[in-house]
């Protein structure tokens, strides 16, 4: 995953073991298809070289051969001084194709056949779903499904602006749950109680000073709300999402497969099996902003059970006021 903002620094020395690793496997491979030792190669510019006759062969007609040779333990690492890239002023590759509007964010995602879903929270964390009135909702030109979910109701429509108005025009009662009494204020209120309890003295040098300091619930507020496509068919699933933890996406779309109901899955489950995780597929898009907030995977497993029960695929995409009020908040602090 990349998060926490320690993504090239976590890394760092694993990815370059992993380059180097990769880079003495392609000249072993370039060697024993020329005849010569290892030691009279080196490499260039995604090419392998022979130092004495300059005989040159790229990485990707090497990388096949160069697969099936052991992988070395120990392997040295260029030092600072030849560095190529590193420390040098580069154009972003991506650069050009955001200027012109050519970049893939998930919600640009299209396929033949694709719904576009949108979804209705409880506005009470931890409530659920009592009943609901959608026949209005229903009229709404391009409307296609209107279905409980785990996580509320979505509406599922030709395009997103007929299931944004659906949206807004369904009638629901929710069980709030245990925190329908919960507020900025309550918890507020508790943190000032909790900080004027007497405290323990551990040690006290020179004089005492008193300040507050607060900090609110913040949302991420990524410039694209969340959103997921989900296409499960013959046995697979496709998924093209924005996200930072690809691997947990995986991970999150085969678990979910297997732990879905029978009486949801219907006819799906005998095509799918006993799923793994070479049966799910993860295309990763730009990311739209992540800030933290997309490696979760609370839109990820919406997006797999509407695709599931309407059987097609679905383009999940939360409208700015959900993505608002249903975020993974930094903390509200009290100091």
């Amino acid at each position: 995953y990349t998060g926490g903002s320690n993504s090239v620094r976590g890394a760092w020395e694993p990815l370059r073991r992993a380059g180097a690793t990769a880079r003495r496997m392609l000249i072993s491979a370039a060697a024993e298809a020329w005849g010569v030792p290892d030691g009279e190669c080196g490499t260039r510019e995604g090419l392998v070289v022979h130092l004495p006759t300059n005989r040159q062969r790229d990485y990707g007609s090497l990388a096949e051969a160069a697969s099936r040779l052991p992988v070395p333990e120990n392997v040295s690492l260029k030092k600072a001084a030849d560095f190529q890239f590193i420390g040098t002023d580069l154009t972003p590759l991506d650069a050009l194709d955001k200027a012109q509007g050519t970049a893939v964010f998930g919600s640009d995602i299209k396929l033949d056949g694709l719904l576009i879903a949108t979804i209705v929270h409880c506005p009470v964390f931890g409530g659920s779903l009592k009943s609901i009135d959608d026949k209005k909702a229903r009229l709404v030109a391009g409307v296609r499904h209107i279905l409980p979910v785990d996580s509320g109701v979505a509406v599922v429509a030709d395009n997103f602006w007929a299931a944004d108005k659906a949206r807004r025009l369904l009638d629901i009662e929710w069980n709030p749950g245990p925190n329908v009494r919960l507020s900025s204020a309550s918890i507020r209120s508790e943190y000032r109680q909790a900080v004027e309890r007497t405290a323990e003295t551990l040690d006290q040098r020179g004089e005492s000073l008193q300040a507050d300091y607060e900090v609110p619930f913040q949302a991420h507020a990524t410039m694209e709300p969340m959103c997921c496509t989900a296409h499960v068919r013959d046995g697979r699933c496709d998924l093209w999402v924005p996200t930072q933890a690809p691997t947990e996406t995986q991970q999150t779309a085969a678990d979910y497969l297997l732990s879905v109901p029978e009486r949801l899955l219907g006819k799906l489950r005998k095509k799918l099996g006993d799923s793994s995780l070479e049966q799910v597929q993860v295309h990763t898009t730009f990311l739209g902003g992540g800030f933290g907030r997309r490696l979760e995977q609370d839109f990820v497993a919406e997006a797999m059970q509407i695709a599931m029960l309407v059987e097609a695929p679905v383009k999940l995409i939360w409208s700015r006021e959900e993505d608002m009020q249903h975020d993974f908040y930094r903390p509200y602090t009290y100091h």
